[in-house]
């Protein structure tokens, strides 16, 4: 199923009063369970070869190309079976603050076991194993990537992500989402509002988008859209000062994306 179908479809589940849908269609099967007003997905495959010790390798927001990930495994790294999630969005690897993760490198799971939860479109999706395996690898890298690179560049005055030795909330989020989390990244750019304007001008790959947690790259600059109404001593109240950019980070590979961001940082007048 094509993903802007899945999306529909979810909505539609979403929106109506049914309480539990199940779908096949050429061998991929999608289950939709609605509990307390969220929308729970699984799918499964039925090409999928039983081996048997199989290896499970849940994927949050991922940072490599589909096609990237198909030639690893054609040419043995990673070996086993890679579990996809059907969805684009923020990666959850416990299903509370003070819980310990679904799963963890080297755990034994199930068929059917909640491997992690994907947070998309306001609905939190939980992911499950289609088979008996151990889990080998755990791929949640864009965020990373990127918040590593502006944290380097001279023309960034800071950079907010927990995934950062710099970040307020690193040891949590190394408690919490030891293999990865979010791709949502959000910086300053030196410079202030004009600077902020002249990067969003020049991005090519990433969209200008409100929203967060799409298959593409999107990035907002809050003073020159959303809050364009506000002057720099408000935006600074209000907690989006005008320096600000957030980027929510899609399936691109992560090196074209960095170097899409980097001739955009370099577009800005010194």
């Amino acid at each position: 199923m094509e993903f802007e179908n899945l999306l529909t479809l979810i909505k539609t589940v979403s929106d109506s009063e049914l309480t539990d849908f199940d779908y096949e269609e050429n061998g991929t099967r999608i289950r939709l369970k609605k509990k307390k007003e969220t929308v729970v997905v699984s799918g499964t495959s039925s090409n999928v070869p039983v081996m048997g010790l199989q290896t499970v390798q849940p994927l949050g927001q991922i940072t490599e190309s589909e096609a990237k990930m198909e030639k690893d495994i054609a040419d043995g790294e990673p070996e086993g079976m890679l579990i996809k999630s059907p969805l684009v969005g923020t990666f959850y690897a416990a299903p509370a603050e003070d819980a310990d993760p679904f799963v963890s490198v080297g755990d034994q799971v199930k068929k059917g076991q909640t491997l992690a939860i994907v947070e998309a479109m306001k609905l939190m999706n939980e992911i499950e194993s289609d088979f008996d395996g151990k889990v080998a690898e755990i791929y949640v890298e864009n965020g990373q990537a990127v918040a590593e690179f502006l944290e380097k560049h001279p023309k960034v005055a800071y950079v907010n992500y927990p995934g950062l030795p710099s970040s307020k909330y690193y040891e949590r989020a190394r408690k919490y989402l030891p293999h990865g989390g979010c791709g949502v990244v959000s910086f300053g750019l030196k410079g202030g509002r004009e600077a902020a304007s002249a990067f969003m001008q020049n991005l090519k790959l990433g969209a200008i988008e409100t929203h967060v947690a799409d298959a593409r790259t999107c990035c907002l600059n809050p003073a020159t859209s959303t809050h364009r109404q506000m002057t720099d001593e408000q935006l600074k109240e209000a907690g989006v000062p005008a320096e600000l950019v957030r980027i929510s980070l899609g399936l691109e590979d992560k090196e074209d994306l960095i170097a899409d961001i980097s001739q955009a940082l370099d577009a800005i007048a010194e």
